[in-house]
């Protein structure tokens, strides 16, 4: 049986709808900025995050930013993704207000500039960012001990 015979639309309607669709992923696919551009604003971010300015944490930030943190099960981490520029910043200041002899040390990691938490002489934290369109769009909080080996 063929598909236009059970949903009733005309082979040249799926054209139409599959060239449509190819477009609108076209128009609304996440653009990379350069290394340099996104270097950029991880230290504004940084800079900020180190003097617990909100505002300056929020202001780099995608509205729509995405963070995800990864314990382990063995520190404490958030279990659940967390969504928006406003919750982002203020999950990331409270972290470091719960360390507070932490040091916040910029780190280029394969992604492009991070940083990396450091306290007691170690690594207990790195960060790394995907920047587009001139904002942060995704944060990663890796806290797991196990997978930290490599920076210790």
């Amino acid at each position: 049986m063929r598909v236009e015979a059970v949903v009733v639309r005309s082979t040249a309607a799926y054209r139409q709808l599959a060239t449509s669709a190819r477009r609108h992923v076209q128009e609304h696919r996440t653009r990379q900025v350069s290394r340099t551009e996104s270097d950029t604003v991880v230290s504004a971010l940084t800079k900020a995050a180190r003097t617990g300015d909100i505002a300056g944490l929020i202001a780099v930030l995608d509205p729509d930013v995405v963070l995800r943190s990864d314990g382990g099960g063995l520190v404490t981490a958030a279990r659940n993704l967390v969504f928006g520029a406003d919750r982002v910043a203020r999950f990331l200041l409270g972290a470091l207000t719960k360390n507070p002899t932490a040091e916040v040390l910029d780190q280029e990691t394969p992604d492009g500039l991070g940083f990396v938490l450091w306290d007691e002489g170690r690594i207990f934290g790195v960060v790394t960012f995907e920047v587009t369109r001139g904002a942060i769009a995704r944060v990663r909080l890796m806290m797991n001990p196990n997978k930290l080996t490599l920076w210790n």
